[in-house]
């Protein structure tokens, strides 16, 4: 925690990081992810840290503490795939909140999540001024001698652990603590996650809601990550004793939440039945919401047309006439560039998916999904177990 000699950051009444307030002072996978209407686009991204380099940009993914924002320090990702920060923990000033930051490029909806991984080893007990916080960040803009946005940070020590939220304000020693509160502690392994929807900001540990807060001073920014290390002396801590070694944020969540609905499993296509083999190199399209008939399954499964906006399915490939593979996509969508299963000659072989179906609401619906089949034909048969839907 923070403060100018370094308190517990939110803490008045204990030494932590920052005081109360302050003044003056691998390669990632980005991706559109499924979009229900009713909700926008939701972006994400995905490492895994894969790639050593200093500082973290996997290939210009990422805005850099130092590099952009001057007076903070870089995430550096070493070759054992651990992102982790470059404080020397020996700063003094205003330089002493120089925290390794980075977070990502881009546009990015304002109700945003990020969780992580957390690496932790050689913890130390707290009793001294040593500190080495893990950090998510949350709607944060980095320009140059200027940081704004949130931060869930979390403390890797074994005695009197704590987790915060924190404002930041701009210049480099410019926070506000939110709230700060005593923690679990972490451990290697555990997932860390900070979520903002609307003016509420909530921080996780392992799934587990810890608290929440409000505030309303930001209302864009990006995700990221960042990292806190003070070392009093006392021992031998190192910057790469605490860390992430992966990292997922997304944003697009919409004015109107949905939520997963279960149904008893039933049977919407088995082309044994009807409709017989899918030839290779073509495309099939079928119902799953609403009256089913002529598809070789049940005549109603139950999925509610037009509330339902994805469904989860289990699709089967029987009987396959060689190797190949089958990609299932929303119909009237175009389709995409992977596949939902693959195959050998002969084999029977189930995935699970969950697909975006056809919007009635924004055109004419037809068919709510389609199978593509790859360069070998086969049956198929699909089962659904539930849907995607708003909240009721």
């Amino acid at each position: 925690m923070r403060t100018a000699a370094r308190m517990r950051r939110g803490d008045c009444g204990r030494a932590r990081r920052r005081s109360c307030r302050s003044t003056g002072l691998a390669v990632g996978a980005l991706i559109g992810l499924l979009m229900l209407p009713g909700a926008a686009w939701a972006r994400s991204y995905s490492t895994t840290f894969s790639t050593s380099e200093s500082p973290l940009s996997e290939n210009g993914a990422w805005i850099d503490g130092l590099v952009t924002g001057l007076d903070w320090s870089s995430v550096q990702v070493s070759p054992a795939g651990l992102a982790h920060g470059t404080q020397s923990g020996v700063a003094t000033g205003n330089a002493l909140f120089g925290d390794s930051t980075s977070v990502l490029a881009g546009t990015w909806g304002p109700d945003q999540t990020a969780s992580a991984v957390v690496h932790a080893t050689n913890q130390q007990p707290g009793s001294g001024n040593i500190f080495e916080e893990v950090e998510l960040r949350l709607r944060t803009t980095i320009t140059a001698h200027s940081i704004t946005g949130y931060e869930c940070n979390y403390a890797a020590r074994t005695v009197n652990p704590y987790v915060q939220i924190v404002r930041w304000d701009g210049a480099q020693g410019s926070f506000a603590v939110l709230d700060s509160r005593g923690g679990p502690g972490l451990h290697d392994g555990d997932v860390v996650k900070c979520s903002i929807s609307g003016s509420t900001i909530t921080t996780y540990i392992n799934d587990v809601e810890i608290f929440s807060v409000t505030d309303t001073t930001f209302t864009s920014g990006s995700p990221g990550i960042g990292f806190f290390f003070q070392d009093d002396g006392s021992d031998t801590p190192l910057s790469t004793d605490f860390g992430f070694t992966s990292f997922t944020a997304t944003d697009g969540v919409g004015p109107t939440p949905n939520k997963t609905f279960t149904v008893p499993p039933c049977r919407i296509v088995d082309t044994r039945v009807a409709g017989g083999v899918i030839p290779g190199n073509t495309s099939r399209s079928f119902l799953a919401a609403g009256a089913l008939s002529g598809q070789g399954g049940a005549s109603n499964c139950n999925i509610p047309r037009g509330a339902a906006k994805g469904v989860y399915l289990n699709v089967v490939a029987v009987w396959p006439s060689g190797p190949g593979y089958l990609t299932m996509y929303p119909a009237s969508s175009e389709q995409p560039l992977a596949s939902t299963l693959n195959f050998g000659a002969g084999q029977t072989i189930a995935n699970g998916v969950l697909v975006p179906i056809c919007d009635p609401t924004m055109g004419s619906c037809p068919f709510d999904i389609t199978v593509y089949m790859g360069q070998s034909s086969s049956h198929v048969v699909i089962d659904v177990s539930g849907y995607v839907g708003p909240k009721q």
